[in-house]
This record gives C-alpha cells, sequence and structure tokens, in this order.
C-alpha cells in the first residue's frame, strides 16, 4: 500500500531557517523502520510504501506524530495538525513503482545486523523483544517505560561491546523508539580524585566534566540532557568495591537524570555469581539487565572471515583455512589477539595476499585462497613443515627427539591424550618446540583435528580479579581443543595465598575494607587449576596439556594439587646444551638466514661457548643462543647500510661485539616471542 504524507504549507516555512528541511527529517526517521519503505519525497509530500496489515494508515499517523512532536518540542495536537496522511494518488504510485525498479539493494538494518552477531545470544533476545515491541510502546505512548530500563554487559571484547551498543542505538532510531539515539562511553575510575568527587554532582563529574565536545553538547553543568542518549559507563574497576558506599552514591545521582537516557554498565567476562553480585546493588538503585557477551570460538571467527570473502566472491581452501587458525593460534600464545578486530585484520591480509599472487601472475584467475598465497601470514616457519623434516633440522636434540616419539606412540594409543604431560628443565632448553613438535605428530597420526600449539604462562590463567580467573581458563582450555596446550610457566600456579596486610588488623574496618579482604584473600591460582583439570577429564581425547618447569617446581606442583599430579602420566627431561651444542645451533641459524659469513667466524664461535661461564648466565640454551644471533645480524646489517652495501655479512668483529652485550635481556622470551625455540 502506497501513502502520502503532505506537510502543511505553514509547518514548513517555520522550519525555512532550519538546516535540515522536515521532510527530510522525517524521513530520516521512518526509513529506519523495516516496515516503512520511503519511495519519493519532495519539500513538502513523503511517499511511502507500507504493508496495511503490519502498519495501518493510522498506525503511521501515530508514529509521524511521535516523530514530529520529538524532533521540534511540539505537543501531540500541534503535530497531528501539521500533516495530512491519505491513500497516494494513481501517478504517485507509478511514479514510485518506476523509481523502486531503479533503486540500488537496501543496507541491511541495524535488527539484521544484530542477528548476525557471535556469542551474543542475549542480546539478541533483548534486541528481538524490543523490535517486537516497538508497535506497542509507541501505540501506547510507553516508551519511558523502556528508557527507564537500565543494562549491565559483560565482554572481554570492547570492540564487540561498542559495536553492539552502536547496533542497539541505530535499533532504537529505526523502530522510531529513540529517534535520535546515540552512544557516550565513560569509564568510572578508582582514584582519590573520584572517591573525593562522590556526593551530590558524582554524576557531573563523571560524566560531564572536562570532556569531549559531543558530551559537553549532551549534558549541562546539571546534566540535563538535551537528546536521546545510552550512556556507556565502564565500572571494570568497581567490580571488586561494588558494595563500597561511594559507589551507591553515584549510583544515586545517576537516577536524578534518567529522562533522555538509558544507562549501559559494562565490565569484564566474569563467573556468574560475580555478574550477580554487581547486579544486585545496582538493582537497589534501577530496573536492571544482565546481558553476557560469550567470546568468540575460532570457529566463529572463521565463519565471520568466510561470510566477508564470500562478499568478495573469493574463497578459501582446506590449506588457507589450516593457516587462519595457526595464525590465530600465534597470536593468542603472543598475547596480541583482538578477537573479532584480529579477524578483521587476518582477513585484510588474506585478500591482500591473493590479490598480490594473482598480480605476480600466481593462479591470476583464481577466487580461491591456498596456503600457497598466505605462506607470510604465520611467523613460526614449522607450520608449514612435517615432524621429521623438523626434527632433522635440529641440533643436540637427539635424547629428547627419542622421548617425543615414545609419547606420541603411547598416547596414540591406550592413554587419554589429556592425561597430561611435564616438561622438565630449565628455561630455554627447546621445550616450547617440543611442544610444537608433537602438536604436528599428533596432527599428522590423526588423534588431533588442528593440531595447533596455544602457548600460555600460568599468569593467563591466574587473574587476580573477582570473577575473572574461571572465564579466562574456560576460554583458553576451548580454545585449545583439537589442539596442543602448553603452559611454559607455572609460577603463578605456585604463589602462596596472601591476605593484604593491615586490613585485618584494624579494630574496626569499613564495608568496603571488607570486601578487598575477601577478595585479596582468595585462592585464584586453585580456581585456575581445578577449570584445567575438569578440562582434562571432560575432553580426554580432544588436547594434550603440557606444563613446563625444573623439578622443583613439579615436586610444588605436585604436591599442592594432588588432583592435577593424577592427571600427569608422563615427564620428559630436557638438559642443558654442552658448549658444542650450542655452537652447533648458532652456526646452524647463520646459515638459515643466508647471510655470508666471514672466513674464521665458526672457530670464533666454538671458542665463545666453550669458554662461557655458565654458573653467571644459566641457563644458556636456544634462547639465549637466538638473542645471541639477532644482535650479530643486526649489527651486521646496520653496518652495511652505513658503508652502502647492498648485501650484508657476518664479520668475526660484529660477534664478538655482540658476546660483549652481557645484558640480561639474553635470556629474555619476550625477544624471540615471534620464534620458537631454535628458530627452525
Amino acid at each position: 500500500m502506497y501513502i502520502q504524507i503532505k506537510l502543511s504549507e505553514e509547518f514548513v516555512k517555520s522550519r525555512f531557517y532550519d538546516k535540515v528541511l522536515p521532510v527530510d527529517v522525517l524521513a530520516e526517521a521512518l526509513k529506519k523502520s523495516d516496515n516503512i519503505k520511503i519511495v519519493d519525497q519532495n519539500s513538502f509530500v513523503l511517499t511511502v510504501r507500507v504493508d496495511e496489515k503490519v502498519l495501518p494508515p493510522e498506525k503511521l499517523g501515530e508514529l509521524t506524530v511521535s516523530v514530529l512532536a520529538k524532533a521540534y518540542d511540539m505537543k501531540k495536537e500541534e503535530a497531528k495538525a501539521a500533516f495530512e496522511i491519505f491513500a497516494a494518488p494513481d501517478e504517485a504510485i507509478e511514479k514510485a513503482g518506476e523509481a523502486e525498479e531503479e533503486e540500488a539493494p537496501e543496507e541491511r538494518s541495524s535488527m539484521e545486523e544484530i542477528r548476525g552477531l557471535f556469542g551474543a545470544s542475549q542480546f539478541i533476545a533483548l534486541c528481538e523483544e524490543i523490535h517486537a515491541m516497538a508497535g506497542g510502546l509507541i501505540r501506547e505512548d510507553a516508551r519511558d517505560t523502556l528508557i527507564a530500563r537500565s543494562y549491565l554487559m559483560s565482554s572481554d571484547s570492547p570492540e564487540v561491546l561498542s559495536l553492539s551498543l552502536d547496533l542497539f542505538a541505530g535499533l532504537l532510531r529505526e523502530d522510531a523508539l529513540f529517534p535520535a539515539a546515540r552512544v557516550v562511553r565513560r569509564k568510572v575510575p578508582l582514584s582519590s580524585m573520584m572517591q573525593m568527587s562522590m556526593g551530590k554532582n558524582a554524576a557531573e563529574n563523571i560524566l560531564g566534566n572536562n570532556q569531549t565536545q559531543d558530551v559537553l553538547e549532551s549534558f549541562s553543568s546539571s546534566i540535563v540532557l538535551s537528546s536521546d542518549i545510552i550512556v556507556n559507563l565502564d565500572i571494570s574497576e568497581w567490580t571488586e568495591r561494588i558494595e563500597a558506599p561511594e559507589f551507591r552514591q553515584f549510583l544515586d545521582c545517576l537516577q536524578e537524570n534518567t529522562d533522555n537516557v538509558i544507562y549501559v554498565f559494562s565490565v569484564p567476562y566474569l563467573e556468574q555469581s560475580v555478574l550477580e553480585r554487581i547486579a544486585a546493588v545496582l538493582g537497589e538503585s534501577m530496573q536492571i539487565r544482565t546481558i553476557t557477551f560469550v567470546p568468540a570460538s575460532i570457529s566463529e571467527l572463521k565463519s565471520l572471515v568466510e561470510e566477508e570473502l564470500d562478499r568478495m566472491e573469493l574463497t578459501a581452501d582446506e590449506s588457507a583455512w589450516q593457516t587462519f587458525y595457526e595464525r590465530i593460534a600465534e597470536e593468542k600464545s603472543e598475547g596480541r589477539f583482538q578477537g573479532i578486530r584480529s579477524a578483521d585484520r587476518i582477513f585484510d591480509e588474506m585478500v591482500y595476499a591473493r590479490l598480490r599472487a594473482a598480480a605476480g601472475g600466481i593462479r591470476p584467475e583464481s577466487r580461491v585462497i591456498t596456503a600457497e598465497d598466505l605462506k607470510d601470514l604465520v611467523r613460526s616457519r614449522l607450520w608449514n613443515k612435517g615432524s621429521e623434516e623438523i626434527l632433522r633440522s635440529m641440533v643436540g636434540f637427539e635424547k629428547v627427539e627419542e622421548q617425543l616419539r615414545e609419547a606420541c606412540g603411547a598416547l596414540t594409543g591406550t592413554e587419554a591424550l589429556s592425561s597430561g604431560i611435564f616438561f622438565e628443565g630449565e628455561s630455554g632448553t627447546g621445550r616450547s618446540t617440543a611442544a610444537r613438535i608433537m602438536a604436528v605428530m599428533l596432527r599428522e597420526k590423526g588423534f588431533l583435528e588442528k593440531g595447533l600449539l596455544f602457548e600460555h604462562r600460568s599468569s593467563d590463567l591466574v587473574v587476580p580479579g573477582a570473577g575473572m580467573t574461571v572465564p579466562a581458563a574456560m576460554v583458553i582450555c576451548r580454545d585449545a581443543r583439537g589442539s596442543v596446550l602448553f603452559i611454559d610457566d607455572i609460577d603463578a600456579f605456585l604463589e602462596e595465598e596472601e591476605a593484604r596486610k593491615g586490613v585485618q588488623g584494624r579494630e574496626e574496618s569499613s564495608e568496603r575494607d571488607s570486601f578487598v579482604m575477601e577478595a585479596d584473600s582468595r585462592d585464584f591460582a586453585f580456581k585456575a587449576v581445578n577449570v584445567l583439570t575438569t578440562f582434562m577429564e571432560t575432553h580426554p581425547r580432544d588436547c594434550l596439556v603440557i606444563f613446563a618447569g625444573d623439578e622443583k617446581k613439579l615436586e610444588k606442583l605436585r604436591t599442592r594439587y594432588p588432583h592435577l599430579s593424577a592427571c600427569i602420566s608422563r615427564v620428559i627431561r630436557f638438559e642443558n646444551y654442552p658448549a658444542a651444542t650450542m655452537a652447533g645451533i648458532f652456526l646452524q641459524m647463520v646459515e638459515k638466514s643466508g647471510i655470508r659469513k666471514e672466513e674464521g667466524l665458526k672457530e670464533d664461535v666454538e671458542a665463545y661457548f666453550g669458554a662461557l661461564d655458565y654458573k653467571t648466565l644459566k641457563p644458556v640454551g636456544a634462547r639465549f643462543i637466538r638473542n645471541l644471533f639477532e644482535k650479530t645480524r643486526s649489527l651486521s646489517g646496520l653496518r652495511a647500510q652505513l658503508e652502502g652495501k647492498e648485501e650484508a655479512e657476518i664479520l668475526r668483529a660484529d660477534f664478538r661485539t655482540a658476546c660483549r652485550e652481557r645484558d640480561e635481556g639474553m635470556n629474555d622470551k619476550a625477544r624471540s616471542r615471534s620464534r620458537y625455540g631454535f628458530g627452525t
């Protein structure tokens, strides 16, 4: 059904000096609805197409009244007098039909975009609910009941939360529930200044003091809001002090300003019990609904990238997707993974790699991305090699190799994969490289679906904050299904539980102090280990968990966590390398780099490692050698640039200079985080 909305000439002329004509304001608001199609307009008349069963003319009229009254601060009677509504004449229908045929495909609505979000089932359900109620809320003039509701949203990804709130604002605009809805984001800091500002003007200090021009336009000194705003308040720093009197005062101040604002409180991805505790405090001052965003799985990220590739009429074969998984595992292991943002970045790199290959004459007409195109997507060179090829390239790895083969044979025989293995040895003795070889071996034997390596420190699982440890540990375990989870540093599992000193000695402690003491006394390490143990017991053939440390740490781990000890069925021992082996590893790195070397370098390298003071520099392993090589290569490259040479050459002088830099960083893993072990 085609309907025309004709604005009165008097009303349009009264807004002559406005930057936007009333018909444009009306069209912008109405076109956001799924049930209204704008087909033609001029300065006075708006022609729309609607489904009369869903939106009859009288309801369209009510919606028009609502939009005009809100946009121009008019009473309903004034808004009704500002337009007429009637069925479009035949010539208008014919013109509109021609315009629709020529029109480009519509953009997806906010609700359609929301339905495509990953890990957001609760948020999608909320939006579906509001979308279905929109007509009734407008018809009954009950939008205030929606605006009066506030939300507690838990997410580990600021990007996902930001996107979701922007889509939420778009939905409210499209459904004409919050016609000018936009999102304002604020962090509520836990600081002495914040606590001093609590009280009468707390909300003003947080929301409107020295902020961006956007907020200054939205909040007056008394925080009277001039437009429809969704205020996202990040209260992450208050999760352990949520019951503090200062925070309750802050909530009371917010309640004085609820006429044109929807409050959304955001916190990290937390345990349900902690979320319930926060929601209970918020619920004392306002209507609150908790929404949790589950971190996207690797499979969901693949689906996201797959959808984007499909829009560009590109596909990826199985080898390319394996490389995609490897890149995700690498970013997670290096601590630089950013969820959907990382997936978007990898998507861009995949497309660029295919176009670059095509421009270079490699399958120029192909729309299929392969691992060959993505050879630079993953930093480590171990992924694209078989286990036998990797082992042949290792120097001084014979004893470890024998143990690895025996362990893989047992694991793929009668033992459960996730029974657990302990790598006993000093840091830098090739433990992470061995973990990666095991992942490749088990994938080749068909016992691990993906055969990736997820390398983490125990501190990645033990997160000292109320309700944060269990979710963090569970996400890591979920990611590692079908792969190897290698925990390279178990120190955080072994730290002794300590309560904050001074709090217990006070005769009188505030409610906040009591809560802090309770949080400090929690044993987060036990929570993380319990999650790990449960995961290993629940998925006995779906993951291999490897712990690494020296003999003393292994014994301490077994003593403190007997339930975990029962899951560790095998110990593989790594010995420190003799001088000849370390010299061989260094020279192998030189050969693999392809850089020419000065004659006599081999003798200098062997003499250096033979004379090292191993007690002072202990441990001296692959990581120490890798960092020494990188220093040497950097010096040779810099010298070649200064001398104007096209090719670098490693001189004996470069090596001697690098050897003199006996700093602590030579054993620092962070310096070679992007490379594993021997750099093979």
